[in-house]
């Protein structure tokens, strides 16, 4: 059975998919269901026959951020992780480990106004 906690990251998803493809380039023309976020122009392929489009997972940041606004949820970005890890070898060697990132963190409103990280 899915929570409604599920119910809105599927709904928040579908928006979010919607925005990315009413995305619009430089110099096109926008509707009004075009998100304020712009594709930039990139360089030329290698052909040299068309400009290559490419949206990163900052474009998608902000997109599912944009729609966050417009719920009930809190949110943060590039939030540490509660425990430390080693990414190289170095590192490793020396025994240090630092927080990982998570991208985009959503949070919950509780019975006693505090805010708890959605799972």
């Amino acid at each position: 059975m899915e929570t409604d906690f599920s119910a809105d990251l599927r709904e928040i998803s579908k928006r979010c998919c919607v925005d990315v493809c009413n995305l619009i380039e430089v110099n096109q023309e926008f509707s009004g269901l075009s998100p304020r976020l712009i594709i930039p122009n990139y360089t030329k392929n290698k052909s040299n026959k068309a400009n290559l489009q490419r949206i990163s997972e900052q474009e998608t940041r902000f997109l599912f951020a944009e729609v966050l606004n417009s719920t009930n949820y809190f949110y943060s970005i590039k939030t540490p992780t509660d425990q430390k890890y080693c990414f190289n070898k170095k590192d490793n060697k020396k025994k240090k480990k630092v927080s990982a990132r998570t991208d985009l963190s959503l949070y919950v409103q509780d019975n006693y106004n505090s805010l708890l990280q959605g799972n």
